[in-house]
């Protein structure tokens, strides 16, 4: 049987691919050398599967840096570019300058407001259009041509600042509600402590006992009142501990949760009565 591993999802393009990543990924605790090795290994696979699927030549000579200038070389289809629109950044120059040529800077003119001209290429529909048509895996870009064909919406000039005003207000309000928004769990933390020390103390429900006639708090030890137990984790190579369970499995991640209401790993019934 297979062992489980964070890399199954390239078994559907390499089985290479899923070795070297396999093999890392096992070496890791043991031989961290060897998972250095493996993964650079991988790195090279992928750049050469890259340049076969592109037509890039390549040998057993080729070097894995003169094969990534290649690929550089070769996948570059467009030099001019407009932005990279996964950044998402758009800036307002507040005074004359020059920038590198990574940045192109637009001028609206006298028929465009900038900060009208700043808020649309913000826009959902505008990064829709250059996501579709933009350029290249790892760094996509939008060309010039492409750029230049990108719909937009002309508003005449005095509603265009009306517009851009209306937008620097509400967003500024949007950020200092996102300020005030962020101490909210910092004021709830310090709330939750004293709520805790009254309820784990009796105070908390001290008035509600005397009126139920309940008996009062009993001081005690954990261990007289519930099973405290340890034991060891079943070992994740051993699919028969693994495949197929039904018995809710925590780990310490579950611990970082205020509350837990579902496991994500699970148990076979084999490793609850044969690894724990």
């Amino acid at each position: 049987m297979a062992e489980l591993s964070n890399f199954e999802f390239l078994k559907e393009h390499d089985p290479v691919f899923i070795q070297l990543a396999f093999a890392a990924e096992q070496s890791f605790s043991a031989d961290p050398n060897t998972t250095l090795i493996k993964l650079r290994q991988l790195g090279e696979a992928f750049a050469q599967d890259m340049a076969a699927r592109c037509g890039i030549e390549f040998d057993e000579k080729t070097s894995q840096a003169d094969l990534l200038i290649k690929l550089y070389r070769e996948i570059r289809l467009d030099p001019n570019i407009l932005l990279r629109p996964y950044l998402n950044k758009v800036v307002v120059a507040d005074s004359d300058g020059v920038c590198i040529t990574e940045i192109i800077p637009l001028s609206g003119g006298e028929n465009l407001n900038n900060r009208y001209l700043f808020f649309w290429l913000k826009h959902p529909a505008f990064l829709a259009y250059v996501n579709k048509v933009g350029y290249g895996v790892n760094m996509p870009r939008l060309g010039t041509k492409d750029g230049n064909a990108a719909p937009f919406v002309l508003a005449p000039i005095a509603e265009q600042q009306q517009i851009a005003a209306k937008l620097d207000e509400l967003l500024a309000q949007v950020d200092t509600l996102k300020i005030r928004l962020d101490t909210i769990p910092k004021i709830l933390k310090r709330f939750r402590q004293p709520v805790l020390v009254s309820a784990v103390s009796g105070r908390l429900t001290e008035n509600w006992r005397k009126i139920e006639m309940l008996n009062n708090w009993l001081e005690t030890k954990i261990g007289q009142v519930a099973i405290v137990s340890t034991g060891k984790s079943p070992i994740r190579s051993e699919a028969a501990y693994w495949e197929n369970g039904i018995v809710p499995w925590l780990t310490i991640a579950a611990t970082g949760k205020e509350f837990c209401y579902k496991a994500e790993q699970f148990l076979t019934e084999f490793a609850v009565n044969n690894a724990l």
